[in-house]
């Protein structure tokens, strides 16, 4: 198979918790997994680069390959237990409430990819690369690595000393997709505020790689800003009843990606991502996004387009 584009991050085995107690267990998830599903709905040939532990449920990925996923870039660590990520309390509107990282989980450092697991047919092929949720360190290793050619996005994980190093990073980074909260901790800055009051912020990180950043603002939707040309967009979320937002900004950079490294048109890519996250946010379990048909997709994608337009939604 040839895949054009490279999730890398984390797998993980959820367990979840609703409002009214009721428990699902061992569900599978993680950023790279919902990157690739958002990605998924627009194209064909997406693959995953991640490590599992033992306890792993390798089946329930399968159902995923069906939709174009591949997952041969992803390996299996039998002296680790995996990622048993979290007990995700939801309440009646799908928010998390709370994270209890189960005992005996491996660590997040010990379940990310390093750039040698990347398979050889994946570098010769990709047309894009979405680093998700990656350390500093785990950024830069990548970085460093990943052809020139190729687009790069970054889902940063942020710490409160990481600006000069991240600004560094920069260098390579095409498309940085932060979250408003991730922005705010970065900069040390109250959030939320008025998007166009990110701008200066923002233009710190610029460098010559950097071609469009995106803001996810949670119900106050994405805030899109191509600092070379000038121009930004707010866009509102696409309507959809909100069940589970666990994956909801993995899946709209991934859908983000699969329209960038198809025609460079940031207002569409951004379009494309918040319709991926509107399928998300109604799924309580990953398993049943691989049900979703691409007829869906586009019908949504269309009616959401009657919503919003490039000149309308532009507020620079």
């Amino acid at each position: 198979m040839s895949i054009r584009l490279a999730c890398v991050g984390n797998l993980t085995t959820d367990n979840i918790v609703s409002c009214d107690g009721t428990r699902i267990s061992g569900l599978p998830g993680g950023g790279s997994l919902y990157a690739a599903i958002g990605a998924s709905f627009w194209m064909d040939d997406v693959g995953v680069v991640s490590r599992i532990g033992h306890r792993y449920d390798t089946n329930a990925l399968k159902r995923f390959e069906a939709y174009g996923i591949d997952f041969s870039g992803v390996t299996c660590h039998q002296d680790l237990v995996g990622i048993i990520d979290d007990l995700v309390y939801l309440d009646e509107k799908g928010d998390k409430k709370r994270i209890d990282f189960v005992e005996g989980s491996s660590e997040h450092w010990q379940m990310t990819p390093t750039p040698d697991e990347l398979p050889a047919d994946y570098r010769g092929s990709c047309l894009g690369y979405h680093l998700v949720s990656c350390s500093r360190k785990e950024n830069g290793d990548w970085l460093n690595s990943l052809p020139a050619d190729a687009v790069v996005s970054v889902d940063p994980f942020i710490a409160a000393d990481e600006l000069s190093a991240r600004m560094e990073q920069m260098k390579r980074v095409n498309c940085f997709l932060p979250s408003e909260k991730e922005l705010g901790e970065l900069f040390q800055i109250p959030q939320p505020q008025n998007p166009l009051e990110y701008i200066p912020y923002l233009d710190r990180l610029v460098t010559d790689a950097v071609q469009v950043f995106c803001v996810k603002m949670g119900d106050r939707g994405v805030f899109t800003y191509c600092p070379k040309e000038g121009k930004a967009w707010q866009l509102p979320p696409c309507p959809s009843k909100v069940v589970n937002i666990t994956g909801c900004g993995d899946s709209f950079c991934g859908g983000f990606m699969a329209g960038y490294i198809k025609d460079r048109d940031p207002f569409l890519s951004t379009v494309r991502g918040i319709v991926s996250s509107s399928f998300v946010i109604e799924h309580l379990l990953s398993i049943e996004l691989s049900q979703v048909s691409r007829r869906e997709v586009q019908t949504r994608l269309h009616a959401y387009l009657q919503l919003v337009d490039p000149k309308k939604n532009q507020v620079l």
